[in-house]
């Protein structure tokens, strides 16, 4: 059973990825933000034109570079933040922070995921994914040259599943550049054999 709980966490992460950062993807647009340390801050304002111009230069760039994501070395337990209150998974707060989860197999999986007590560790050699990026610990990052294009810097909670691994969520915290990051729940289902995105739920944005 231990061995197919790792494997299934794999395989959400993986596809999680996939999701996020396949070409079209809104998270991959999103994600120019990775290359603001190459625009000065407040450039928008003060030099549209140029600013523009180096945007779509960016964009351009981020089609055919090798790109980057950092991970952490674990899965962490959720919340990050002990201060977390509980109540909100309770039936009527639990209706009101999360009525936009249309699936109510979901309901049980989210209080799960805040009864995982242990993290556990990371092997990134254990997560396919088809998307043109690769994968590295944030804490070997130093050991990269300073110019490589890194996108995100992530970090994912343990994977809350269902008895029979039909369905799943997890927590992520998501960091883009330097001055974007934000935090959600990300629900899965599993069709024939493949977990695919459900839906998400923002939990915060900065």
């Amino acid at each position: 059973a231990e061995l197919e709980l790792e494997r299934e966490e794999y395989k959400v992460i993986g596809n999680v990825l996939d999701y996020m950062f396949h070409k079209d993807s809104i998270y991959r647009k999103e994600n120019v933000n990775a290359f603001d340390q190459e625009v000065p801050f407040g450039y928008e304002k003060t030099h549209p034109a140029l600013y523009h111009k180096k945007i779509d230069s960016i964009k351009a760039v981020m089609d055919t570079a090798k790109l980057y994501i950092t991970l952490r070395d674990s899965l962490i337990r959720f919340p990050e933040d002990e201060k977390f209150d509980r109540s909100l998974l309770e039936p009527k707060s639990f209706y009101l922070n999360f009525s936009d989860i249309k699936d109510t197999a979901f309901r049980p999986l989210i209080a799960q995921l805040y009864d995982i007590k242990k993290a556990s560790y990371l092997d990134i050699k254990q997560i396919k994914t088809n998307g043109k990026f690769q994968l590295i610990y944030y804490t070997e990052l130093k050991k990269y040259p300073k110019d490589i294009k890194v996108v995100s810097n992530i970090n994912f909670s343990r994977v809350s599943f269902n008895k029979d691994f039909t369905k799943a969520c997890l927590y992520l915290s998501n960091q883009k550049g330097r001055r974007s990051w934000s935090s959600k729940i990300i629900f899965l289902s599993k069709e024939n054999n493949v977990w695919i995105f459900n839906s998400s739920k923002r939990l915060s944005v900065a």
